[in-house]
């Protein structure tokens, strides 16, 4: 795995944490809402890229990215794709 995915993947777990973060604290904090709102979009934005640029890294269309939509089942999804690239090692 070379650095570039090692990366992409460090940013996609990063974003799924900070969704995760959002759904909690808008249940349990008296956060405003409006708050965990933008903190989640954010995630799903940052999610949504780093999985299109994680397709594009092994040979996909960025359309695979969309895969990240589905949650957890579409990163294992995209995560078992073999590469197309040879040039991935």
């Amino acid at each position: 795995m070379n650095k570039r995915m090692l990366t992409l993947w460090l940013v996609i777990i990063f974003a799924l944490v900070l969704q995760l973060v959002c759904a909690v604290l808008g249940r349990h904090s008296p956060t405003p809402a409006n708050i965990n709102t933008w903190l989640s979009m954010g995630g799903t934005i940052i999610l949504l890229l780093s999985c299109a640029l994680c397709a594009e890294e092994k040979g996909y269309s960025r359309n695979y990215g969309l895969l990240a939509l589905l949650s957890i089942f579409g990163i294992i999804m995209l995560a078992i794709l073999p590469h197309r690239n040879k040039d991935h090692l």
